[in-house]
């Protein structure tokens, strides 16, 4: 698949519907448990109940936050609380939050030939026929595959870019009156967050190949990852600063692009100085499938960036 097909497939996900991390668990049961104990999943169970919960809820007009449709982009999973059941924001940000809405993939993306076919014996056109429409059908894979032809080596920036959806209060359906309000309640905007440090502590769950292993990236892999990160931050941030002059919103965008420009800077790429100069997903998903498409160790260019391994959240 293209990039551009791959963009047109992230936009078509958004129709789809959420069917429950509960549906997810057979298969994926190291995953989920990993998930249970994280603060993505603990959140749901009192975040509701504090004070700034209510002074963003009161400046929003909305009655709590657990009802709240802006809150719920990010704060939870609206999905049913069963199978068949009653639909609402029944959990916190759980595998769909990350991997997009599976009503549509989740009978595609596991299924590895006629009936009986177990993982080990699929063929190599079956896999990249389901890639290829589990793709289609709104996935965000966790991982490039080389031996995967419809795999595009730019789709570990969807994985990054969906992080900062999120934590850089830059969904395009967060309106700029909106995230104004928000700020001015009190609601967290961080501009340290980094796609390593967030996501290789508590949340890491990469039983790719094993539901019993689950492996630390290695230096480059982590160098990889680190500069997906930043080129994500840097386009988000570029367009989250057109939505509005609020100062602290400014300001923390504008921490965000400074950091991410320094990051990408270091990598002497080509790629990268274009990605600085104009910071769009299009230019954003060259560099990223360069360096991953090279197999590049960019160590020695970022890794005194790299957040130790202590202060991984």
């Amino acid at each position: 698949m293209t990039a551009a097909g791959f963009m047109l497939a992230g936009a078509a996900a958004q129709a789809q519907e959420n069917v429950g991390p509960f549906e997810c668990k057979d298969c994926h049961g190291a995953e989920y448990a990993v998930w249970e104990n994280t603060p993505h999943a603990e959140s749901y169970k009192d975040i509701h109940k504090r004070d700034l919960a209510d002074k963003v809820t009161d400046a929003l007009g909305e009655r709590s936050m657990k009802r709240s449709d802006t809150c719920g982009q990010c704060h939870y999973t609206e999905a049913p609380n069963k199978p068949g059941g009653r639909v609402s924001n029944n959990f916190g940000p759980s595998c769909e939050s990350c991997h997009g809405p599976g009503s549509e993939y989740i009978n595609i993306h596991n299924v590895y030939g006629p009936k009986g076919t177990k993982k080990e014996d699929e063929s190599a056109e079956h896999k990249n026929k389901r890639y290829e429409e589990s793709t289609a059908a709104g996935m965000r894979w966790p991982r490039w595959r080389k031996d995967i032809p419809a795999m595009p080596a730019s789709q570990n920036y969807a994985v990054a870019q969906n992080c900062f959806n999120c934590h850089g209060m830059a969904r395009d359906s967060l309106d700029a009156e909106t995230a104004g309000k928000m700020l001015d309640a009190g609601h967290p905007l961080n501009p340290d967050f980094e796609l390593v440090k967030y996501s290789q502590g508590q949340v890491r769950h990469r039983f790719y190949e094993s539901q019993s292993e689950n492996p630390e990236m290695t230096p480059a892999e982590l160098s990889r990852f680190f500069v997906t990160g930043q080129a994500a931050s840097l386009v988000q941030a570029a367009n989250a600063l057109k939505k509005t002059d609020h100062p602290k919103y400014v300001a923390a965008q504008n921490a965000r692009a400074d950091k991410a420009k320094a990051a990408l800077e270091a990598t002497g790429l080509a790629e990268a100085k274009a990605l600085i100069a104009d910071p769009t997903e299009e230019k954003a998903r060259a560099l990223v499938a360069k360096i991953y498409t090279e197999d590049m160790d960019l160590t020695a260019q970022v890794g005194s960036m790299l957040p130790a391994k202590s202060d991984y959240k």
